[in-house]
């Protein structure tokens, strides 16, 4: 894991995706858990014509599993993680707010379909140039 002090972006990216990486592994278990127990914050902000791209239901309510288990979860999966929650702290309190400075305040479900579309899309590129290189040398 790269140090957030000297490349803030890429340690933010790297954190979403063990974060994302988590959730996908355990998401059946994890989502039953948030339901029953009202885990869940709501968000808002994702256009609901954007989710409809990505194949969900107009009705779909995006939303994230509450910040104090996100925390949780990224303190065991990135160690390192911990000593910014002193940090951060002092500045906010606000477990919300700690989420969201360290770019984990999206709804996983939809962060996970568009990680999988675009690994879709870099497959059928490379798959694309790969049959376009065989054309050239078919050509000569």
């Amino acid at each position: 894991m790269v140090d957030i002090l000297a490349q803030p972006k890429q340690f933010k990216a790297e954190l979403k995706d063990k974060w994302l990486d988590y959730y996908q592994a355990n998401r059946s278990w994890l989502e039953h858990y948030m339901n029953k127990n009202k885990g869940w914050c709501d968000l808002v902000g994702y256009d609901k014509e954007y989710l409809a791209t990505l194949g969900f239901d107009k009705d779909y309510s995006s939303r994230r599993p509450k910040s104090y288990f996100i925390l949780g979860v990224i303190s065991v999966l990135e160690p390192s993680v911990k000593g910014l929650f002193n940090f951060i702290g002092y500045s906010t309190a606000d477990s919300d707010e700690m989420v969201k400075a360290l770019g984990l305040g999206f709804d996983p479900n939809i962060e996970l379909k568009k990680r999988s579309q675009q690994l879709e899309q870099q497959k059928s590129e490379a798959d694309s140039q790969y049959l376009d290189q065989i054309r050239e040398e078919i050509k000569t």
